[in-house]
């Protein structure tokens, strides 16, 4: 399974522990108890295994007998820290679905199925099932990864070409335009293309006004030579 790993960051309902001290507390002890028990039960309901390794993450309650988590999964359960993180990553989307009202399209089974929607928000997510749901029935089937896969770009790319709408691009000042190379133009497209995609609206805009800068600089010379012939 592939799964990048996200960067953790506390919630409202996880708060990561800030104590210096390696030894655990006996409230401590008994947490990490009942979360090795959850992962112990079985580790293919992977959602409420989640839940457990994010609590053992957030409040460090490795810190005891593992120097990190990674260690931990490793050495505890055999995962690496990629697949824990997989686990976590599942969960933190089972809880963004948790607060969507209407979730009667919204009834993903496979771990791969939840990763496929991590990082989006619950309207992104509503949005991205939806449109998998109406992919899978269209081929009489039920929903795939690959549906949610192929969902959440349309999403994200929805996304991105509103946020390029609603910018006010300022025209670039044609004064002393540098004349550059063709080779310069489409270093820049490509790296506008990547902009958009990584949602960098404010590196796109300035990339998106040199290409322009570069363009008027071409018409300009163009003009002057015909003046000139």
């Amino acid at each position: 399974m592939k799964t990048k790993i996200p960067q953790m960051k506390s919630s409202a309902g996880r708060q990561q522990a800030g104590a210096n001290s390696n030894t655990l507390t006996s409230a401590e002890k008994k947490l990490l108890t009942r979360c090795e028990t959850t992962i112990r039960k079985g580790k293919q309901a992977f959602l409420e295994t989640g839940k457990a390794l994010a609590t053992i993450h957030d409040q460090r309650l490795y810190r005891s007998t593992h120097k990190t988590f990674a260690a931990y999964c490793e050495k505890r359960w055999g995962f690496t820290a990629k697949h824990c993180y997989g686990f976590i990553a599942a969960y933190e989307v089972e809880q963004v679905l948790a607060g969507i009202a209407d979730k009667k399209h919204l009834q993903p089974k496979k771990i791969n199925h939840f990763l496929a929607l991590k990082g989006l928000d619950a309207a992104q997510v509503s949005q991205a099932m939806t449109i998998a749901a109406g992919i899978a029935n269209a081929a009489r089937r039920e929903v795939r990864a690959s549906d949610l896969k192929a969902a959440r770009e349309q999403v994200e790319a929805s996304q991105t070409a509103d946020c390029a709408g609603k910018i006010n691009i300022p025209p670039p000042e044609p004064v002393n335009l540098p004349i550059v190379e063709p080779g310069d133009i489409l270093h820049w497209v490509e790296e506008l293309g990547k902009q958009l995609q990584d949602q960098k609206i404010k590196e796109a805009v300035d990339t998106l006004n040199r290409i322009r800068s570069a363009i008027a600089a071409w018409i300009q010379t163009e003009k002057h030579n015909q003046k000139a012939a």
